[in-house]
């Protein structure tokens, strides 16, 4: 196959081009999570639009999946790139603009759709720049390190920038990067035509509706699951009824057609099926950031900027993930004792934080623990990657890749998500009414507290003092709330923790071998008894 860079460029300059696209592509989104305070106050809106946004990405780069090969076998490499930069420079300035949050949701899924078609023109030259004969180990070893590295880096960014000039010029920044990426794609492709152009077809058009309408419903079911009081809204219940029957459209649909737009018989492979269930499972601490900024934003009062410059301790854990995983599969190890260690590291970092939640936490606390939750989160992306991938077809690993976006980056997060936005909000109204029960006037501690916040107030009258006392035990009450409720869950998902290792511990994950089963029972019925005396 020829090589889609221009015959002229030194072979050295070649792999640094193709990094210098990487960057901005992988940070490209239609909202970035660490400005996202900032976007909702300055939009006016709810902070469930920009949730169901930021999901909205995920869901495009899931529809545009299946169209990747044959999108490649129709056009060149340059042609993609300049059409998906084009693209994503125009929505961006549209993310920048509009002051219309549906608007920004729909900018969003059209961003990764468009992102989704880039990043597969620049993987695929790294895979082959790090492996040259493709092994996917060695491959995700280096990429996945170098992913999630950009992404916690493009957060701590996107958050200065926001915080200096504000949300909108986070936009604008990704637009000169992405025009800087246009250039460099003139300069490092060629636009000769494809040798061989296969034609694009069999792509089902009901297909591609069905699958974006379900899971546009589920995401709006389990973002808004919270302000629409879960069951009992009309609006909420409507939606999930759409969402499976549309689901459901979409299965029979799949079963139906003789060329699917998503071929789902990979759910007969048990690789599939266990893959995508612990995906699943780890949801449950990948979500748990939002108990981590309950913690740091309710409590200890960090801006956006110190908790994305807080998130980059990830990174030595991911760094470690990387090493330990590149040692692992050089020596042949299996993917039990690789999946175990990372929900074994998860499992630590919730520990962790469990025995130091408190008012007096400092940034210091927080930074072992996200070490451990670095390298728990480098460790499954690599050891459930690698095990899902495992003797698939090209065409498989497409339609699988494609489920393991979809439970990874969505329905996990977001599930799991929903679960602990209940759990706080309920959680912290209980013990804010148990806590308030328990005060009296005749303890020291709260009579020392009201009265120091009251003499405070003395000089602006006393009805401002008593209400300036009345809002200092408020403060504390809830203060203990969050934490008690923090910690609970922060003690439940611990207890998660301990069950999946179990579960991963008592699991097969390599196929049992029938021939040696077979020769094991041949020398056992073999085997003579051996005498033995009677008394």
């Amino acid at each position: 196959m020829k090589s889609p860079f221009n015959a002229w460029l030194p072979k050295a300059l070649i792999p640094l081009g193709v990094l210098i696209l990487l960057v901005p592509t992988l940070a490209l989104s239609g909202v970035y999570p660490a400005n996202s305070a900032d976007l909702v106050g300055g939009l006016g809106t709810l902070s469930e639009y920009v949730m169901m946004a930021n999901y909205a990405s995920t869901i495009g780069m899931l529809c545009s999946y299946p169209l990747l090969l044959k999108v490649k076998g129709y056009w060149n490499s340059r042609t993609v790139l300049l059409l998906s930069y084009g693209a994503t420079l125009v929505l961006s300035v549209l993310c920048a603009e509009t002051t219309y949050p549906e608007v920004m949701v729909g900018a969003s899924f059209l961003i990764g759709f468009f992102k989704m078609f880039a990043m597969i023109e620049l993987i695929i030259p790294i895979m082959f720049m790090i492996s040259s004969v493709g092994d996917r180990a060695r491959f995700y070893a280096f990429f996945y390190p170098l992913s999630i590295g950009i992404g916690q880096g493009s957060a701590y960014v996107t958050a200065a920038i926001s915080y200096t000039y504000g949300w909108s010029y986070v936009y604008y920044v990704m637009v000169l990067a992405t025009l800087v990426c246009l250039i460099l794609t003139l300069l490092l492709y060629h636009n000769d035509p494809l040798e061989k152009r296969a034609p694009i077809q069999s792509i089902d058009g009901l297909s591609v509706v069905l699958l974006f309408s379900s899971l546009m419903l589920l995401n709006y079911v389990l973002c808004f699951a919270k302000y629409e009081n879960w069951g009992e809204s009309l609006t909420l219940q409507g939606a999930s009824f759409g969402f499976l029957l549309t689901l459901i459209g979409f299965i029979g649909r799949q079963n139906y057609l003789t060329h699917p737009f998503l071929d789902l018989s990979v759910m007969k492979s048990k690789n599939v099926r266990l893959a995508l269930f612990l995906i699943l499972v780890m949801g449950i601490f990948f979500a748990s950031s939002s108990l981590q900024s309950a913690i740091t934003t309710g409590i200890l009062r960090y801006d956006a900027l110190t908790s994305a410059k807080l998130n980059l301790w990830m990174l030595p854990g991911v760094l470690l993930g990387g090493i330990v995983c590149l040692v692992w599969f050089k020596y042949q190890g299996g993917f039990k004792g690789i999946i175990l260690l990372g929900f074994a590291a998860f499992t630590l970092y919730h520990l962790l934080l469990y025995f130091t939640v408190s008012p007096d936490m400092g940034l210091h606390d927080f930074y072992i623990p996200l070490v451990f939750k670095g390298l728990g989160l480098l460790l499954l992306y690599v050891g459930l990657g690698l095990y899902l991938a495992n003797k698939m077809t090209m065409v498989g690993m497409i339609n699988s890749g494609a489920l393991m976006i979809l439970f990874r980056s969505f329905v996990g997060p977001a599930l799991f998500s929903a679960v602990y936005a209940f759990g706080l909000y309920q959680g912290q109204q209980q013990h804010l009414v148990n806590l308030a029960g328990k005060m009296d006037a005749l303890d020291p501690l709260v009579t020392s507290r009201y009265l120091a916040a009251r003499q405070s107030g003395t000089s602006l009258g006393p009805e401002a003092a008593q209400m300036m006392g009345a809002r200092a035990l408020l403060g504390s009450v809830q203060m203990q709330a969050v934490l008690l409720t923090v910690k609970e869950w922060m003690g439940y998902i611990v207890l998660a923790g301990f069950a999946s290792m179990a579960f991963v511990s008592l699991r097969s994950f390599q196929p049992v071998n029938k021939r040696k089963l077979v020769n094991l029972r041949r020398r056992w019925r073999r085997l003579e008894p051996i005498p033995y005396p009677i008394p």
